[in-house]
């Protein structure tokens, strides 16, 4: 079963009155694209120095995403795909640059936490569903990377609903 047939039995018709609904992949590519990737890819190309690629390396690791309606969390985990695999384009590029040392210097993980990856959602079930799938985009291999794309990380998912105090 996919996290949209998930989804899909969890949104009842109540919520489907209210907009709520799964978001495609391709829809939320309208979103990353232009606000994520093509940004990030051109600063990567810009970035010269040893000094400015760690730079733009310590800015991605610290980049936060919100999604105000989670449901499921897909928007989370495409998001999330596309930092790490941004960050071993970065780490990647800084090694072949800069050699061994500069590998010492930063390691070989793309640093991107998901503890950084927050959603609000008022379906508690889509809430649970959410935390699973961010789960698992840490324990997928990411699309282009020789190794499989792992962040340490627990389970430090802050999802809120509304009325809740943040």
């Amino acid at each position: 079963m996919s996290m949209h047939s998930l989804n899909e039995r969890i949104v009842s018709d109540d919520r489907h009155a209210q907009g709520a609904h799964y978001t495609s992949e391709a829809d939320i590519q309208k979103v990353v694209l232009p606000t994520i990737d093509r940004p990030w890819e051109a600063r990567i190309e810009a970035a010269k120095t040893l000094k400015e690629l760690n730079s733009l390396l310590a800015e991605l690791r610290a980049v936060t995403v919100l999604d105000p309606a989670c449901g499921s969390g897909n928007f989370l985990y495409i998001a999330y795909r596309e930092l790490v695999r941004l960050g071993f384009k970065l780490t990647t590029r800084i090694h072949e640059a800069f050699g061994a040392k500069a590998k010492a210097l930063i390691g070989t993980r793309s640093g991107i936490s998901i503890k950084r990856f927050f959603g609000i959602e008022k379906n508690l079930l889509s809430v649970e569903l959410a935390k699973v799938t961010l789960v698992l985009a840490k324990e997928l291999p990411v699309i282009g990377q020789h190794s499989p794309a792992r962040v340490s990380a627990s389970y430090p998912f802050v999802f809120h609903t509304p009325g809740e105090t943040i």
